[in-house]
């Protein structure tokens, strides 16, 4: 819609804009229909009109507007003189007697600018109580610190981990589980490529988490049981609650330390296989060697610390093994114990043929 033209008021000297239209109610007694013919999609009443507070009294200074000549034609004298009194330079100041109720409007800057003024905020919002024209009383509020606290809960709610994310039900935990107790399985389970593209965009849209779920079920099953975890320990299940906010960034660091032992070990495989390939060319060698570096040593201190079989099929039966009592070692915040497993099933299982 079209921003709309506002009226304006005139308190101490300033111009301010007006949420109300004080000349509604003595047109609404004129006529049922609107009596000026609108000139314009931005002021869809016809008219504009100026006010102004003097001596604790509200008068019309300025009217605006084109009269709607057939709607005029079709009123008694005394509505038309009653009109032409309105519109009539002469006669104004005009006390409006007729305006009762309370008016308000913005004073200082804009904190928050919407497509009409009336969904802008400003710093202070004055209010002016009238009975038959007469002011009897006058307050302003300072939404100053309303603001910011919107905008601290702005921010807030973009970190919370039950409002960024869809609802994990009963059976979605169910089939997660049974996710896990299958791990290999589940890992050549390939994500139909609709269903990868809609969780591609959900994740763009809902930031869901840094695992790219669009690789294996298991990942995303293993994401699940994890976010649920987190979600269990909110105490205020509200979106912008303390503990909400809290289990997110707690959440988030879980996930990261899946993927960056998940990363560390696949990048070994890799390096692997590139120096296999690259026979007895040492400047290659050293070459890879430093740009696999901190991958090298990610994984082997992580190889170190978990105790991760050499071989690969004792290492394949011991990622099984964590795969499957994936719960505990959530509880136990053992995720870089997950990321290792969960690369060693994927690899097993073929994933890391998959496209990202």
């Amino acid at each position: 819609m079209t921003e709309q033209l506002c009226d304006r008021i005139r308190i101490d000297v300033e111009w301010h804009p007006l949420t109300e239209t004080p000349l509604k109610g003595i047109l609404d007694r004129i006529s049922s229909k609107p009596c000026f013919a609108p000139t314009t999609s931005a002021n869809w009443r016809g008219y504009t009109a100026d006010w102004e507070i003097v001596d604790r009294q509200l008068f019309l200074v300025r009217l605006n507007g084109t009269l709607d000549q057939t709607l005029v034609g079709s009123l008694t004298r005394e509505q038309q003189r009653e009109l032409q009194g309105l519109l009539g330079s002469d006669r104004r100041p005009i006390f409006a007697d007729w305006v009762s109720g309370t008016l308000s409007f913005g004073k200082g800057r804009w904190l928050e600018v919407s497509d009409s003024y009336w969904g802008t905020m400003s710093e202070f919002t004055g209010f002016i109580e009238i009975a038959a024209g007469e002011v009897t009383r006058q307050w302003e509020v300072d939404n100053r610190a309303a603001h910011s606290k919107q905008e601290h809960d702005k921010g807030v709610q973009k970190q919370s981990l039950l409002g960024i994310n869809y609802d994990l039900g009963e059976s979605d935990l169910l089939q997660a589980r049974a996710a896990l107790a299958d791990p290999v399985t589940c890992a050549r389970d390939w994500i139909s490529s609709d269903d990868s593209l809609r969780l591609t965009v959900t994740a763009i849209k809902l930031r869901m988490g840094s695992i790219a779920l669009r690789k294996t079920r298991l990942r995303r099953a293993l994401y699940d049981l994890t976010r649920a975890f987190f979600v269990s320990q909110v105490v205020d299940r509200t979106i912008l609650s303390t503990s909400d906010c809290a289990a997110r960034r707690r959440f988030d660091v879980a996930l990261r330390h899946i993927e960056d032992a998940m990363l560390a070990h696949s990048m070994v495989r890799s390096f692997r296989e590139e120096v296999t390939g690259l026979g007895a060319s040492l400047t290659e060698t050293l070459r890879f060697v430093r740009f696999q570096l901190k991958y090298l040593e990610v994984a082997a201190e992580l190889t170190t610390a978990l105790k991760v079989p050499q071989t690969d099929e004792e290492r394949l039966e011991w990622a099984i093994a964590a795969i499957k009592a994936a719960e505990r070692y959530i509880e136990d915040g053992n995720f870089s114990l997950l990321g290792v497993a969960l690369e060693a099933v994927e690899f097993a299982a073929g994933g890391n043929n998959a496209d990202d």
